[in-house]
């Protein structure tokens, strides 16, 4: 609420967000609002606040904690309650699949829709789909806004051409990008914890089909 009251980007951001789903879902439908570890907590908290819904807090590990009215304990078994996520963007929905969804079905609810600030059009909203659950987002980046931001100046065709062929195949272009520069996994494995993570998880799972490691 401090940093709400402070900061007017924010502040209006938040506002938007409220209308946003004020004007696309039946609040009354809504039992429960939640968000996951740790930067969807930064809009769904107070929007549940100001919504006036219980929150519910996913981590990781899908464990999860509801606040109702000031007090917050392990969450319960959900009675089949509708329950609406909200994320900051969404890319492929990986989290969604691998976290928000399960921790809520585990508890007997269901994310029966999903709003982000930002949809990447990477696939996520058509995997929520699958899931059943109704994906809004408040802003769409896809190559057209490239193309704007080409015209305007502020990017050079090289890099543009670089955003389009990414946009157009996600994996293709990564795979061509780590085959080019073969140090960028070893320094990444040197970074920070997160970055060292997300390397790691990125061998183990051999995205890209290049066998690294």
């Amino acid at each position: 609420m401090k940093n709400y009251q402070s900061d007017a980007i924010y502040q209006g951001l938040i506002d938007e967000m409220c209308a946003f789903i004020k004007n696309n879902i039946d609040v009354n439908e809504i039992e429960y609002i939640s968000g996951g570890e740790r930067r969807d907590w930064f809009f769904s908290l107070i929007i549940a606040k100001f919504l006036n819904k219980p929150h519910i807090t996913i981590y990781k590990d899908l464990a999860a904690v509801v606040s109702i009215d000031g007090k917050t304990e392990e969450l319960r078994k959900l009675n089949g309650e509708s329950v609406l996520h909200i994320a900051d963007l969404i890319t492929e929905a990986s989290s969604y699949e691998r976290a928000w969804i399960p921790a809520i079905k585990n508890n007997g609810g269901r994310i029966k829709w999903s709003v982000v600030v930002v949809d990447r059009k990477q696939g996520g909203g058509e995997l929520l789909k699958s899931y059943d659950v109704e994906s809004f987002s408040m802003v769409d980046i896809d190559i057209g806004l490239f193309r704007r931001v080409l015209d305007m100046g502020l990017i050079n065709k090289e890099q543009f051409d670089m955003i389009e062929r990414y946009i157009l195949d996600p994996k293709e272009s990564m795979a061509e990008f780590l085959r080019k520069n073969p140090d960028f996994i070893k320094e990444a494995l040197a970074a920070d914890d997160k970055t060292r993570e997300r390397a790691k998880l990125c061998i183990e799972k051999d995205f890209y089909g290049l066998n690294i490691g």
